[in-house]
């Protein structure tokens, strides 16, 4: 496992951008240069966002998990006149993006002979995606627990996948939460 390595420097381009709700949308950053950052699950990235001839650094969690190569995953909200959403909101695919990590030390103990309970809200569910679909790419199939809190039903973030993931593993509970629902 990685990671207790200095950050480095990457460049990367964007190789997708989904619509997760109407503020938040996924990013997936391919890497060129260097082409692979190992990382841990939990651990974050800095993104480099040119702005007024400078640069600012923003910290968004990694949502994709380590065993995906070569790919960073962020789920970013965008905030209205936020340097780093605004970067983000006018990216197309193949644009440039420069990244320092890994980062940060938020993983989960091991061995993994526990039930996780993983608990967020909104953007906050990156590093558990990250860490549920590792833990089962390691085939570790303790139970599992998910429970997401939002105002909206439609901010619902990973909704379908985590609705799939539960469908197909007795062992992962999700339970998403709204505490502004319609009715």
């Amino acid at each position: 496992m990685p990671i207790n390595m200095p950050a480095t420097t990457f460049k990367a381009v964007a190789e997708r951008i989904e619509v997760l709700a109407f503020n938040v949308r996924s990013f997936r950053l391919r890497l060129a240069e260097p082409a692979q950052m190992p990382f841990d699950s939990g651990q974050f990235i800095i993104v480099h966002v040119p702005k007024d001839g400078g640069t600012v650094k923003r910290a968004y969690s990694i949502a994709s998990p380590p065993h995906e190569a070569g790919v960073v995953e962020l789920c970013i909200q965008h905030v209205e006149g936020g340097a780093a959403s605004t970067f983000f909101w006018k990216l197309k695919q193949g644009d440039p993006v420069t990244l320092s990590g890994p980062h940060g030390t938020f993983k989960l103990k091991q061995p993994v002979d526990y039930e996780p309970v993983f608990m967020a809200t909104g953007t906050g569910v990156a590093p558990f995606r990250s860490m549920v679909k590792h833990l089962y790419h390691q085939k570790i199939d303790v139970p599992m627990w998910m429970l997401f809190g939002t105002r909206y039903e439609h901010t619902i973030l990973y909704e379908s996948e985590f609705r799939a993931l539960a469908s197909v593993r007795p062992s992962f509970h999700y339970l998403p939460t709204c505490s502004r629902p319609k009715e």
